[in-house]
């Protein structure tokens, strides 16, 4: 059954949350808030201080004091954590690394389609090197709570655990979700999503109403394919998956164009 399936398992017990200033941060504990309000989760709130720069930070620390009063205020457990390390990026993997937290949600800036890099290089870096699951969002100004949610179903842009990450957030945003049937451009299958398509009716009682299934169109990429309906539906939230394997994790161009192309929040979960 879907429900007692490790390989759709996304675990939120204890969840880290690298805050900075910015609409971003902001965003990230907010999904951070909701999902907690569903599954009781405990949340860190983390800034790190690069301890090479002696810039006054006493705006992050009161971002992680002020999480933990609003937690306190919506009867939620968090946790305001301070550190210096000798960068950000490394703090931030260090703690996550070093402690039983089950996965990890982080703000990055959306990145432009000529740059090499992703998620700027904080990013990219707790992309390769966290241990942990996490949820890299490339955040815009979009509706939050979001209203619309959008899963491309390819094992080329997509796990499992991400689709778990998915349906959490949809049951915790009240959101409508939109999974997009790709499989037509995987050439070697080893799941092909089955089990999810042979549970629809036990994931809607489990996660509500509003989970819908588009089929593959005419297109000829995967690329084409997300921006078309994309711009068709309109999600606030696109989400895609990452396995790493073997201490490295390889984002193939698909993963990169979407991310990059999107005009709404992009998340990318790593397992």
């Amino acid at each position: 059954m879907f429900e007692s399936s490790r390989t759709y398992m996304f675990h939120m017990d204890r969840i880290l949350v690298p805050m900075a200033k910015g609409y971003r941060s902001r965003r990230v504990l907010d999904i951070a808030f909701s999902l907690s309000e569903v599954y009781h989760s405990e949340i860190t709130a983390l800034t790190v201080k690069d301890e090479s720069r002696e810039l006054t930070w006493s705006d992050k620390v009161h971002l992680v004091t002020n999480a933990y009063e609003e937690g306190k205020e919506r009867n939620i457990k968090v946790i305001p954590r301070v550190r210096t390390y000798r960068t950000i990026k490394e703090g931030i993997v260090q703690e996550a690394n070093s402690h039983n937290y089950d996965a990890m949600l982080v703000a990055v800036h959306k990145r432009s389609p000529l740059s090499a890099s992703v998620f700027g290089g904080i990013g990219d870096y707790i992309l390769k090197n966290s241990r942990i699951p996490s949820a890299i969002m490339s955040i815009k100004d979009s509706v939050f709570p979001y209203k619309k949610i959008m899963v491309p179903l390819s094992e080329q842009v997509n796990t499992r655990t991400a689709v778990s990450f998915a349906l959490h957030l949809k049951k915790a945003t009240n959101s409508r979700i939109v999974f997009v049937d790709l499989r037509k451009y995987d050439r070697k299958v080893t799941h092909g999503f089955n089990m999810f398509f042979e549970n629809l009716g036990q994931i809607t009682a489990l996660y509500g109403e509003g989970i819908d299934v588009t089929r593959s169109g005419t297109s000829t990429s995967i690329r084409e394919e997300v921006n078309l309906i994309s711009s068709r539906i309109s999600p606030d939230a696109v989400i895609l998956g990452v396995t790493k394997t073997k201490n490295s994790v390889r984002l193939n161009s698909n993963i990169k164009s979407i991310i990059k192309d999107g005009m709404s929040d992009q998340i990318l979960v790593k397992k």
